[in-house]
């Protein structure tokens, strides 16, 4: 073989093994993770605290004045992810779609006993819980800005 020809089918092994390589790593993701926070405007941060803390049992970690908006955010006891909550000092929240198609889905792991929370907290769900197939239960709460939340309790196992 002249010499031109083994450089090349050493190049292309090379590159045929890199690219094995990186084949091999592509079926991992380029970082992993979990989200952290969700994102929901307010109109009135002191109502939404009231909501939050009595309603959804969450506590307040941080409160945030970037100038022209504050961020609220908002985790359960022990958790690392929540619900961030914008309130934009130029007046009302942001125009943004709410209802179905547009809402906050969070596990939870008493759902009856939440609903009661909410209830006596002065937050009754939009509807009666319903039960799924596999014992999963959701229900339909809105905060006080009309953000909607889906509440799911998993079944057991």
């Amino acid at each position: 073989m002249r010499r031109p020809a083994k450089l090349c089918l050493a190049f292309l092994a090379v590159v045929s093994l890199s690219a094995a390589a990186g084949l091999a790593g592509a079926a991992e993701p380029p970082a992993t993770g979990s989200i952290m926070f969700a994102v929901a405007p307010t109109a009135d941060p002191d109502r939404a605290l009231a909501f939050y803390t009595k309603g959804l049992g969450m506590t307040q970690i941080r409160r945030t004045d970037h100038g022209a908006f504050t961020e609220s955010s908002f985790t359960w006891p022990g958790e690392k992810s929540g619900i961030m909550l914008t309130y934009s000092k130029a007046g009302a929240a942001p125009n943004q779609a709410r209802g179905m198609s547009n809402r906050l889905v969070l596990t939870v792991r008493d759902l009856r006993a939440l609903a009661a929370r909410l209830a006596a907290a002065g937050y009754p769900l939009r509807q009666p819980l319903r039960e799924l197939p596999g014992n999963a239960i959701i229900g339909f709460a809105e905060d006080p800005d009309g953000n909607m939340f889906e509440l799911v309790q998993l079944p057991p196992g």
